[in-house]
């Protein structure tokens, strides 16, 4: 059983599962199981192990989905008598974890600055994909740090990939055009955040475009573009940090000030 659990864990992490993991803490009297005991949730309510049946386990299974619902570890301490009516009648103590899924970066460009926040990326914990169309250059021995190294059509890949909001996108490729079919695919998508380099210049054209193909305004302020913090960044290097930091601004809710491009692309003209 235990190693169903830890399969299990592997499996989930893998594909990008949510999910929870409860250990019983603490069984004392008469009890169905013993302290050690675990069961994984999933999002959905299925469940891989037990921790006692009845009652007391679908108790378990409902504080698991508020666990992951919260995203953050709960205990509960159980009187299987008088709070749930098992005839077994000990007390039982379960902790509840939470398991969210590793957040993935995908860098389209593994040039000079696509390489450079890859790394970085990679540094901060997410499971870090590179995308490149040119040979060689999304491979494990120029980017060791990232996870998987695609090579192919940017339009095509960025179709197929599959992206939530635990996604964080970097467009960074050798061509503005490039670049464009990248921003257009993935505009709309339900990503975290959505970023792309460029001149000032080149992101007003590619914003504007976005708007006449009719992605709603709201789509296009979600696009960080030109993307990073305006921390003067000029090397590929520094320019990596400020994306990470924009990133992480986001993964942790901060406001921030940036370089909000495409707020003068909405503005009404006069």
């Amino acid at each position: 059983m235990a190693a169903d659990i830890w399969k299990t864990l592997a499996e989930m992490e893998r594909r990008g599962e949510r999910g929870a993991l409860a250990i019983v803490i603490e069984a004392k009297g008469s009890t169905p199981r013993d302290a050690g005991s675990k069961m994984i949730v999933r999002e959905d309510g299925s469940v891989v192990g037990s921790v006692g049946g009845g009652a007391f386990e679908k108790d378990t299974v409902e504080l698991a989905l508020r666990a992951i619902e919260e995203g953050k570890p709960l205990r509960h301490r159980f009187n299987l008598g008088d709070d749930l009516g098992m005839r077994c009648g000990g007390v039982m103590e379960v902790y509840v974890e939470p398991i969210n899924p590793k957040q993935k970066l995908i860098v389209f460009g593994a040039g000079h600055v696509g390489s450079a926040v890859a790394k970085v990326g990679a540094l901060l914990g997410f499971h870090t994909v590179v995308v490149d169309d040119r040979p060689g250059f999304a491979s494990a021995d120029r980017i060791p740090e990232a996870q998987e190294w695609l090579e192919g059509n940017y339009r095509e890949i960025a179709r197929s990939l599959p992206v939530d909001g635990n996604t964080y996108v970097v467009i960074a490729t050798h061509g503005h055009g490039h670049d464009d079919e990248i921003l257009q695919e993935l505009a709309t998508a339900p990503v975290a955040y959505l970023g792309m380099i460029g001149s000032r210049r080149k992101v007003k054209l590619a914003l504007e475009q976005l708007r006449k193909l009719g992605v709603p305004d709201d789509a296009i302020r979600r696009v960080r573009a030109p993307m990073g913090l305006d921390i003067g960044a000029e090397t590929p290097e520094e320019i990596a940090v400020a994306v990470a930091a924009e990133m992480v601004a986001v993964r942790r809710g901060a406001e921030v000030a940036h370089l909000a491009m495409r707020e003068r692309v909405l503005e009404k003209e006069t």
